[in-house]
């Protein structure tokens, strides 16, 4: 796929963010992570009811939930700051010898339209031999599920943390907590560069919002 290079420039001489910017930018590792329990019952009976992959769901709505957030959407290149109209998913599908391919789904506002084009995606996936197919286009994040583990904190692998401005995004199994309601562990972590605090509760509460209100 293509990058669709659908994206405004930030100039940074008037950029409210500009003096926090040139700070983190002179971090050696301005990521940071963020981890919390999501409740998921609604989107989990939804799953259930409609026969529909609760993988794929839970990426639909994680994709939707950052892309509803314009931090999550920036991204520095070559010294620009660039926010992008919407990102895709690279995500990562366990293959039949148990080894993991990469995917690149994306980004639709539609359930509907989301399915159709994800679902043969990662049945192809699920189908063919593992390759890890990297991807090197800046209007990605990367998502990755471990549903063998309730976690409570992710550290992810990285070539480099200077550059690295796509945000990742894990979920892990789901269980029922003290009250009886099914939640899921939800990490992310992106640059401080371009994110802060503020910025991450605003993703986990659109993404309760839609874990909840469209899926009752």
């Amino acid at each position: 796929m293509e990058n669709k290079c659908m994206k405004k420039k930030i100039e940074i001489s008037s950029w409210p963010r500009r003096s926090h910017y040139e700070y983190f930018q002179t971090f050696d590792c301005p990521m940071f992570s963020i981890t919390s329990p999501v409740r998921v019952d609604s989107l989990y009976r939804y799953a259930k009811r409609e026969g529909v992959s609760f993988f794929i769901l839970c990426l639909f709505v994680l994709l939707k939930a950052l892309n509803r957030v314009p931090q999550l959407r920036q991204r520095v290149e070559e010294g620009d700051v660039w926010e992008y109209e919407s990102v895709d998913a690279l995500v990562p599908v366990l293959a039949a010898d148990g080894e993991f391919t990469q995917i690149l789904v994306e980004y639709r506002m539609e359930l509907s339209d989301f399915l159709k084009h994800a679902v043969p995606l990662v049945q192809a996936a699920k189908l063919a031999p593992a390759q890890a197919n990297p991807c090197h286009r800046a209007d990605i994040a990367v998502f990755s599920c471990l549903p063998w583990i309730p976690f409570t904190q992710v550290a992810s692998a990285y070539r480099v943390f200077r550059g690295q401005y796509f945000p990742l995004i894990h979920w892990g199994k789901m269980e029922a907590n003290a009250s009886g309601r099914m939640v899921m562990p939800v990490a992310i972590q992106a640059n401080h560069v371009l994110v802060d605090g503020v910025h991450v509760g605003r993703f986990y509460g659109i993404l309760e919002e839609l874990c909840g209100n469209q899926f009752c």
